[in-house]
């Protein structure tokens, strides 16, 4: 799904502590003693976690599918006085030129590709952007948070500059929940309704280290949300960390992750 008309309005509505994720990154990288200089900010939407690696004076690059989104994103970025390169691409079809110390990809981006075999392509593709021994850091929404935070429900917001109406509906059969949003934007006066549909699938862990082993990132550390805790029955969100093996091919038999 590329965000459209949700990109306008998407800070606003999205109740995330970047700086604590960043925290996170800057305390997982430091653990494998990895001082990147050269960022890939996946799916980097609004650019939120970009503008925060540019400030630390790191060369970033952020990628997205959406055009409204990387339009805010590098306005954002051009407003705070950094020049970072913004590039859309789907990141099943991610091909670089480059390659980085460090990927990213946050926000349950993961959760919209939709199919397994896709998820793999990602992964692989990932794996060609870093350079030997660089670290891959991604979060997932899990199968508890699609079945029973969201689940089948309905809920409206009526905040001052959007207003909203969430309809969700979750299929345990192929682990996907369907997100009908429909909002009611201001314009000239009035209010301007517009639908938009997203659908996120849920991945157990077993084929998230398996899937990231292929590709050739040995997966190190699988934790709750941002916080360096083991996962629990209840996490809703869980954050993987890989780092790229010498060679791809060499990721057959990798170890599993650790918290």
């Amino acid at each position: 799904m590329k965000y459209t008309a949700l990109s306008a309005f998407y800070d606003s509505l999205m109740e995330v502590d970047y700086d604590r994720w960043l925290r996170y990154v800057r305390k997982a990288v430091a653990r494998y003693g990895l001082k990147p200089k050269r960022v890939l900010d996946l799916a980097c939407g609004s650019g939120e976690m970009t503008i925060r690696l540019a400030r630390l004076g790191m060369d970033v690059t952020g990628v997205d599918a959406s055009c409204h989104m990387l339009a805010v994103a590098e306005a954002k970025l051009r407003d705070a006085g950094f020049a970072c390169l913004f590039i859309q691409q789907d990141m099943r079809q991610l091909e670089l030129q480059d390659t980085y110390d460090l990927v990213i990809c946050c926000c349950d981006s993961l959760n919209y590709i939709l199919s397994p075999r896709a998820l793999k392509r990602v992964f692989k593709r990932v794996s060609n952007c870093l350079r030997p021994g660089g670290l891959f850091i991604l979060d997932l929404n899990t199968d508890y948070k699609l079945a029973n935070v969201y689940g089948n429900s309905s809920y409206g917001v009526n905040a001052p500059d959007v207003s909203y109406i969430l309809e969700t509906c979750y299929d345990p059969s192929t682990k996907i929940c369907q997100m009908d949003l429909t909002m009611f934007l201001p314009e000239d006066g009035r209010y301007l309704k517009v639908e938009e549909n997203h659908r996120q699938r849920a991945y157990s862990t077993r084929f998230i280290t398996r899937a990231l082993t292929r590709a050739g990132l040995q997966p190190m550390t699988v934790h709750d949300d941002y916080r360096f805790r083991s996962p629990r029955k209840r996490s809703e969100r869980l954050v993987f960390a890989a780092a790229r093996l010498a060679s791809p091919s060499s990721g057959s038999g990798g170890c599993g992750p650790t918290v």
